[in-house]
């Protein structure tokens, strides 16, 4: 079994390339089926935003129109705008349509 170092671990953020144009932070790696990944973020100790590519007023509305169409690389081709003072955390498509998280550390004491 191949072993690591506590001090290799990469930190919960760290972004995961799944070569597809989706990503994810390596806290919601082993997520279950509909685990909520807000309250992962939290356990880490970080705030939590969400946006879906049709709720996004940036995104290229060609984009929109080839996701209705069943185009396969959209999350390849969406570059949602990351809000100030968050990092992108995950990208990916889900049932419901394209996903973006965007994570930040939350400041000590706050909820």
């Amino acid at each position: 079994m191949p072993m690591i170092k506590p001090d290799a671990m990469p930190s919960p953020e760290t972004l995961i390339d799944y070569g597809n144009g989706e990503v994810g932070a390596v806290m919601f790696y082993y997520a279950a089926e509909g685990q909520d990944y807000g309250e992962i973020a939290r356990e880490h100790g970080f705030s939590f935003r969400i946006l879906w590519l049709e709720d996004d007023a940036d995104a290229d509305q060609e984009l929109l129109v080839a996701y209705e169409e069943g185009a396969g690389d959209i999350c390849a081709r969406w570059n949602p705008k990351i809000p100030d003072g968050f990092q992108l955390a995950a990208k990916h498509d889900t049932e419901d349509g394209p996903v973006a998280i965007f994570i930040r550390k939350r400041e000590k004491g706050a909820s």
